[in-house]
C-alpha cells in the first residue's frame, strides 16, 4: 500500500474567513459579517459559520472522501466544535500585532492506523510558517498530512 493519511486540517469556511481578515483590519464583526453578506460570502443567518457548524459538516465530509473507506465512520456529533463567535476585534488585531492570524482551522487526525479518528473545528493562532497562514478573506484550504 501506499502512504496513509494519519491527518489532515483546513480552513474550510469561507465566511469565518472573511469576518477574521476584516477585524484584522480593525472591523467589529458585525461590520465585517455586513461585508461579507453583501458580497454574497455570508449567508442571512450566518450563525452556522460563527458557530463552526459548517466546518465540521465538511470536515466529515472530507473524512469520508479522504479516508477512502478506509478511516473509522466520523460523525458531526463527534466532532468538538467551537467556533469565531466570542472573538472581539481586540483578539484578532493583538494577534496580528504579534505577527500570527487567529483562523477557524478544522482538523481530523489518528494517532494511528486504523484508530479513532479526534476531530475538532475551533480558532486557532497561527505562525508565519504554518501553511494555512497565506490564506487570506474567503480563501479556503485543505492540508494533508
Amino acid at each position: 500500500g501506499g502512504a496513509r493519511l494519519l491527518r489532515f486540517r483546513g480552513c474550510l469556511n469561507a465566511t469565518s474567513g472573511v469576518v477574521l481578515s476584516g477585524m484584522e483590519s480593525g472591523e467589529t464583526m458585525a461590520q465585517a459579517l455586513k461585508a461579507a453578506q453583501e458580497a454574497g460570502i455570508a449567508e442571512a443567518d450566518p450563525s452556522g459559520d460563527l458557530r463552526g457548524f459548517d466546518a465540521a459538516v465538511k470536515l466529515v465530509a472530507l473524512a469520508v472522501a479522504l479516508g477512502g473507506g478506509e478511516w473509522p465512520t466520523l460523525r458531526l456529533a463527534d466532532v468538538a466544535i467551537s467556533g469565531i463567535e466570542h472573538l472581539r476585534t481586540e483578539d484578532v488585531t493583538t494577534a496580528k500585532a504579534r505577527g500570527h492570524k487567529l483562523r477557524l482551522v478544522a482538523t481530523a487526525a489518528m494517532e494511528a492506523y486504523g484508530a479513532r479518528v479526534d476531530a475538532v473545528v475551533r480558532v486557532e493562532e497561527l505562525l508565519p510558517g504554518d501553511p494555512l497562514y497565506g490564506l487570506e478573506g474567503a480563501d479556503t484550504a485543505v492540508m494533508l498530512e
